[in-house]
């Protein structure tokens, strides 16, 4: 018999079910109960509510409709496969080989004008795909159709032929057919079906076609079916028409529907609530309504209500205004996916405060894209740590494996490699994934080493020259993998530079870490080996070998933790797929490796369906049709116009995606009506609260987007039917959040429904009420004053960058300004500071060789200094030879007849604190600093501040100096290579000048000093010269932009949008702290020069 159970309420609906299994056959006590459910995420449901209702939840086969129905088919018709050959899955194969034959045919010219030109294979499987899917949706939708085809009709149309020759093999019958015989054989309970369990339910499917509900209906009249439907009405609501439906029937548009949120979105729901009381496919003994009346003690309850009573409210029921307590609907316009989640972890906050019982597990928030909001859930909710009593837990769920773990993505990029570039960084990034590294051994050190290792040797892409040539750039090995490695183990075997055969050894890897570049190229050659498999073709089963291989030699086979593992077994369950549904459907045609990749990509793209799903904590979940379950509190992301409700495909192959536009029939299924029932799920399934959100602002230019339309529509009826001004209680119900969390809005309590828990956000909301950013207050100095001993390196480092000492070192900043990632092209011209380090590098290598002359630009020379190909490598290289045979034949110059000493150690004690100094670069004659450019204010610190320690030094003579040793530097000026001796100074004076140093440096402990070195050394060089105050400080300013110091992130976080050279106060620090760092030194400089 056929037992209808429907209703609104979904939990009592599990109650009967829970009554219904209690009551045991005697006969069948260990038989497991069979309840068909629509989705797994229901599954999960219905075993937590039967499990607290009885007490246990054991020895229930949950199942999905449409492989319960497949199973019966097998049981009343012999020979059928566990997976029919009609299965979309299968089928796609089966279409791939059919449909290449097929535009070999007239009747196939359509298919023949797709498939030509390039990515005709490709192009191919994808067609199969979607013409496998639609051949699915006809077997449950259109069986008639498939009959009249087999019987000859449409005998020009490819689609047709296509399906003739897919069944006329005989080798198994299709769905469509075999429910047809069956109910043509069991209809009317003329036989009893083999197979049948003692009794059956089914549970919230409202999603299964007239084919199905029909077998359903057939086997009530065998065993006990328990339908239990959800409902949103008590009453009969099939004649709820949307405005239109209503229009295409002719009727006026004035005629108001009776309720309008049924009349417009529950058309899924009423159409297949006509199908089961039209009695036609089903024949029900008896029905039961399973209803909870709504609280109408707020609006969402009032809403539900209504809909329940299939009824809108009268005048006199309308409210002036919203109530500001009823929290039960709220619609948030924020500016972007992360302040939406922002938002609803301090709205979620707020309620469990209000409402001690809520839990955690009583909120779901779903996402109309769950991958686009996961990275905001875990930095919103997930960036608090354990004990914190604001940390809400959470689960994610509907996640694809390409976004639950690197390992997954780091294997999409893998089937991509015959096309790669080989870039250094693409394999770097393999490299970072966690499990590839400990498939390798490496250390926390070891990607940084070989990152390093591979900048200095100049790898960029390419394997060798060969690669090069497959991109059009020409055949050589310069910047490419084969010259970087030769070079580097070239390096390691002899140890030195001197070039071998053409080679320019780079001896930078060095005893353990030979280990490390070892793994590195074992790992490239994988890479190598797997990329020359990729370039030939292979049958299905073939290629889940070749990766499967790449998999084993790539990552650890054991270990890891369960997202690992689990990741893993998702690339194993898409290569099995691959093999089993090409055997499945016959084909061992040789793919290439697009077909594959894009095979792969597509199953690691869907989320699995045994994700955790009600796993404790808050549940964020995709909006998954069907699957709409009560909780207290429910949450809906992502509402945004484009996203929600989906469009309908674009028309393609399926003659369905027509017909739902020109001749629909009675539970024909759109997505956009699946999402519009989906909507009017949520709303009747949120017990309390209905959180609703979308990105209704643009982050940079404020501009309003729009909502979806289902949001609007809910709007729309809420202030027209609930409230005496609607345009009132539209503003009401919709919250406009700031586009930052420390907006001023926030913290002062202006607009009670802006608020958040985040306190952080205070101090920069209170900033934003001054105006502009405070500067850091001075700290207590604290153990500065104490500081005993202080390496002079770590001084010279401290005023080459004040502000980033202060910022890194005493506050524990980071701004991550280190560029890890390496170039991804060929140098096509130097940069500044490539121009310097070419001319360093051409001074270093002359002053070795003993000789000032420049070596002339060969290939040797463009391989070691890593310069760009061909002429604009030499251009380069003579421009900046130039220069540095200028600087090297000075240095050269000076040295001829000094008498060099080893590095210099030793102590100065200044005003209480001991300098440990080590002095290199040293002479008897003194101390020789060389810049292989023009100077600027930072070049002169370390000559200068050397310079002061060695003349402080008192007993320099024991340490090999000379009584009269002083500083010398030699640098680019107007005039070529000058020699500039810094000398004029006794030890009284050089201690004096570093106990001002020191001091400076005990205050830009406390906060950052406004001293900036290019700046500073302009300035005092213009006061130097005579110039004026005002003209000395207007070329410190432009020094100051131009030099790119304005532009530093240290600085201009420093600064706190203070401009130094116009706020009086920086700008008095500033001549103070340039006074005292280069005061003496520039008129030192400028006595010297006259």
């Amino acid at each position: 018999m056929f037992h209808l159970h429907y209703g609104n309420d979904l939990r009592g609906l599990a109650r009967v079910l829970g009554e219904r299994i209690a009551v045991a056959d005697v006969d069948a006590l260990l038989t497991p109960e069979v309840v068909l459910v629509p989705h797994p995420g229901m599954r999960r449901w219905l075993e937590i509510e039967l499990a607290e209702a009885q007490g246990i939840a054991a020895n229930v086969d949950f199942r999905l409709p449409g492989e319960f129905v497949w199973q019966v088919l097998r049981a009343n018709h012999a020979g059928l496969r566990q997976q029919s050959i009609y299965d979309r899955d299968v089928l796609r194969w089966r279409l791939f080989p059919l449909l290449a034959e097929l535009a070999r045919e007239p009747v196939g010219a359509p298919l023949a004008h797709y498939l030509r030109g390039d990515a005709a294979e490709l192009k191919r499987l994808q067609l199969a795909r979607e013409f496998a899917a639609a051949l699915e949706r006809y077997q449950a939708y259109r069986r008639g159709m498939l009959e009249e085809w087999e019987r000859g009709a449409e005998r020009d149309d490819w689609q047709a032929e296509a399906w003739r020759r897919l069944t006329r093999t005989g080798e198994e019958p299709h769905r469509a057919r075999l429910i047809g015989d069956f109910l043509a054989r069991h209809a009317g309970g003329a036989e009893r079906p083999d197979g049948l369990p003692p009794r059956l339910a089914v549970f919230g499917c409202l999603n299964i076609s007239p084919d199905t509900l029909r077998v359903l209906g057939t086997l009530g009249e065998f065993i006990e079916v328990d339908f239990l439907l959800p409902s949103p009405c008590a009453e009969y609501w099939g004649e709820e028409r949307s405005l239109r439906e209503r229009l295409r029937a002719g009727a006026s548009p004035l005629e108001a529907p009776e309720q309008p949120l049924l009349a417009s979105w529950g058309r899924v729901g009423r159409e297949f609530f006509e199908q089961v009381f039209s009695y036609d496919e089903v024949q029900p003994a008896d029905e039961q309504a399973v209803l909870r009346e709504p609280s109408r003690a707020h609006l969402l309850g009032r809403i539900q209500a209504d809909v329940l009573a299939l009824r809108r409210p009268d005048a006199h029921e309308r409210a002036a205004a919203p109530d500001p307590d009823d929290v039960s609907l709220r619609v948030h316009v924020c500016h972007s996916p992360l302040r939406e989640v922002e938002v609803l972890h301090d709205r979620l906050l707020a309620l469990f405060e209000r409402d001690p019982s809520l839990a955690p597990r009583d909120v779901a928030v779903m996402l109309p894209d769950v991958a686009a909001y996961a990275p905001a859930v875990e930095a919103v909710f997930g960036a608090l740590a354990d004990g914190d009593p604001r940390r809400i837990p959470y689960t994610i769920a509907d996640r694809s494996a390409e976004d639950e773990h690197p390992i997954v993505e780091a294997f999409l990029r893998l089937l991509g490699l015959p096309a790669s570039r080989w870039s250094a960084n693409e394999f770097l990034d393999l490299v970072a994934v966690p499990a590839v590294q400990r498939r390798l051994g490496f250390d926390g050190e070891a990607l940084a080493d070989l990152r390093h290792w591979l900048d200095r040797a100049g790898v960029r892409w390419g394997l060798d020259e060969s690669t090069r040539v497959a991109f059009g750039a020409g055949r050589y090995r310069a910047f490419s993998w084969a010259e970087g490695i030769e070079r580097l183990l070239l390096g390691l075997a002899s140890g030195d530079e001197q070039g071998i055969a053409g080679v320019a050894p780079l001896p930078i890897v060095e005893g353990n870490a030979a280990a490390t570049l070892g793994q590195a190229l074992a790992l490239l050659r994988e890479l190598e080996h797997l990329a020359a498999a990729q370039r030939q073709a292979h049958p299905p089963a073939q290629w889940q070998a070749v990766y499967l291989r790449a998999l084993a030699a790539l990552f650890p086979s054991d270990g890891g933790d369960r997202d690992e593992r689990r990741a893993l077994a998702a690339i194993r369950g898409a290569l099995a797929a691959l093999a089993e549904h090409a055997a499945a459907g016959g084909c061992e045609e040789a793919l290439g490796w697009t077909c594959v990749r894009e095979f792969l990509r597509e199953r690691l793209a869907e989320a699995d369906p045994q994700q955790r799903f009600l796993a404790g904590g808050v549940s964020f979940c995709g909006m998954v049709p069907l699957r709409a379950i009560p909780f207290r509190v429910i949450a809906v992301l992502g509402l945004d116009d484009e996203a929600f409700p989906r469009r309908e495909p674009a028309l393609g192959i399926s003659r369905l995606e027509r017909e739902l536009r020109q001749a629909r029939r009675l539970g024909d299924r759109s997505v956009r009506d699946d999402d519009r029932y989906l909507f009017l799920q949520i709303l009747t399934s949120a017990d309390a609260v209905l959180h609703l959100s979308y990105v209704g602002r643009d982050q940079r230019s404020g501009k309003p987007r729009e909502a979806s339309a289902l949001v609007g529509e809910l709007l729309d009826v809420v202030a027209r039917d609930y409230y005496l001004d609607a345009d009132a209680a539209r503003r009401a119900l919709t919250v406009e959040h700031p586009l930052q969390p420390f907006a001023r809005r926030v913290f002062d309590r202006s607009a009670p429904e802006i608020f958040t828990y985040r306190d952080e956000w205070r101090a920069a909301a209170a900033a934003g009420r001054r105006g502009r950013p405070q500067p850091f207050a001075a700290l207590p100095l604290g153990d500065a004053a104490a500081v005993e001993r202080l390496p002079l390196e770590r001084l010279i480092e401290f005023w080459r960058h004040p502000q980033r000492a202060f910022l890194r070192d005493v506050l524990h900043l980071d701004l991550y300004e280190r560029d890890e990632l390496l170039g991804d092209d060929d140098p096509l011209a130097l940069g500044p500071l490539e121009a310097s380090e070419l001319r360093r590098a051409l001074v270093t290598d002359a002053l070795e060789r003993g000789r000032a002359a420049m070596r002339e630009f060969d290939e040797d020379a463009q391989v070691r200094l890593q310069l760009p190909i061909g002429a604009a490598g030499a251009a380069a290289y003579r421009g900046e030879a130039l220069a540095s045979a200028r600087v090297a034949a000075e240095v050269e110059r000076w040295r001829r007849g000094k008498h060099a000493l080893p590095p210099v150690s030793f102590e100065l004690v200044v005003d209480g604190c001991v300098l440990e100094c080590t002095l290199r670069d040293a002479y008897r004659e003194g101390l020789l600093h060389w810049i292989p450019g023009r100077m600027h204010g930072r070049h002169w610190l370390r000559p200068w501040i050397e310079t002061l320690a060695l003349l402080a030094c008192e007993d320099r003579e024991r340490l090999g100096f000379d009584a009269d040793a002083h500083g010398t530097l030699i640098a680019l000026g107007k005039r070529g290579a000058e020699v500039r001796p810094l000398r004029g100074l006794d030890a009284a004076a050089a201690r004096t000048e570093l106990a001002a140093l020191l001091d400076g440096w005990r205050a830009g402990q406390r906060a950052p000093l406004a001293f900036y070195p290019k700046a500073a050394w302009t300035y005092l060089e213009k006061l130097a010269s005579a110039a004026t105050l005002e003209a000395a400080l207007d070329a410190a300013r432009r020094q100051f932009v131009d030099g790119f110091e304005s532009a530093d992130a240290w600085t201009a976080l420093a600064l706190r949008d203070r401009e130094p050279f116009a706020d009086a106060d920086l700008l008095a620090a500033f001549e103070r702290e340039s006074a005292r760092v280069f005061g003496t030194l520039a008129g030192l400089v400028h006595e010297a020069s006259r």
